[in-house]
């Protein structure tokens, strides 16, 4: 609250604050030690300031705005105390309350995007994640690469609404799967025309209330094995996670491999009873900023 005293919660601070000199006493002195003014300017300067603040405090007690301020397309505003005047916006109503209900409705999807090094093997990283979204209690519906999947352009800018997803139809692969809470998973990978390769990963909840029960739950250093055990150990007997395992290329070593690396340390360290808590994906080195660099990112759904 602007009204507090501040100096009732942070005494210290603002004594230390009272007790140095002011910008003006600071500046003026630098001024005069330089001759570039005389003691007589410097007062004479501050009291013709304060003189002038002082004057104008008292004129704005009777002021009154112009009523030339408002001319032309503002001709129609009167400035009359205690009466707003609204006019005709543009906006149609009913449009407004449409875009507010779409911000605050969550969505039932937590989308994930990343950009796999161009230098990796498409083949190796297509191999990976066909092999990591097929493990567990995971139904595969549907699955396609290649031209059989259709058009690149498609899918990335109609259906994902994803430009950079965009590629040759002959690198993409596209799966669909269905876990055993009901929920579905839908993995996209392609490899745009610099190298890059992109992947596009989808969770889509389906429970009752068509609403997302998403959360970031926690982050760690791949390597803070007792943090990651106790914040598993802590999961309430009807929570699964996602461990999203981010890294980075480094003596030798693509950020693929040594995600899987990270991924084979964790496991080991959080033995197998954790390990039916949590499924770990090797999201590599994407470039995203909140995974970090050699993170592990869980993300829970409630059931």
């Amino acid at each position: 609250n602007e009204g507090d005293e501040p100096s009732f919660t942070q005494p210290l601070m603002y004594d230390k604050i009272r007790s140095h000199p002011s910008a003006v006493k600071v500046y003026g002195k630098k001024l005069i030690e330089e001759n570039v003014i005389s003691n007589e300017i410097l007062d004479d300067s501050i009291k013709t300031f304060k003189n002038l603040l002082d004057d104008q405090f008292k004129n704005a007690k009777d002021y009154k705005p112009k009523i030339a301020w408002f001319e032309g397309t503002w001709s129609a505003y009167k400035p009359e105390k205690g009466k707003d005047k609204r006019g005709v916006t543009g906006a149609d109503t009913k449009k407004l309350l449409k875009i507010s209900e779409k911000i605050n409705t969550p969505s039932n999807e937590l989308n994930f995007r990343y950009k796999i090094n161009r230098n990796e093997p498409l083949s190796s990283v297509l191999a990976y994640y066909k092999s990591v979204m097929l493990k567990g209690d995971r139904r595969l519906l549907f699955e396609c690469d290649g031209r059989n999947c259709g058009s690149s352009n498609a899918w990335a800018n109609n259906f994902f609404k994803q430009y950079l997803l965009y590629g040759a139809d002959d690198n993409q692969m596209l799966m669909s799967l269905q876990d055993g809470l009901g929920d579905y998973q839908v993995l996209y990978i392609n490899q745009r025309g610099a190298g890059d390769i992109m992947v596009w990963i989808s969770d889509v909840s389906t429970n009752a209330t068509g609403k997302a029960d998403f959360e970031v739950a926690a982050q760690f250093a791949v390597k803070d094995i007792p943090r990651i055990r106790r914040f598993l150990s802590d999961l309430l007997p009807s929570q699964h996670v996602v461990g999203y395992v981010s890294s980075k290329a480094e003596a030798g070593y693509s950020a693929l491999s040594r995600g899987d690396q990270f991924i084979k340390q964790i496991q080991l360290g959080i033995g197998e009873r954790l390990q039916a808590k949590v499924r770990f994906i090797n999201v590599a080195d994407m470039g995203r900023e909140s995974l970090g660099q050699d993170r592990v990112s869980f993300v829970y759904i409630l059931p």
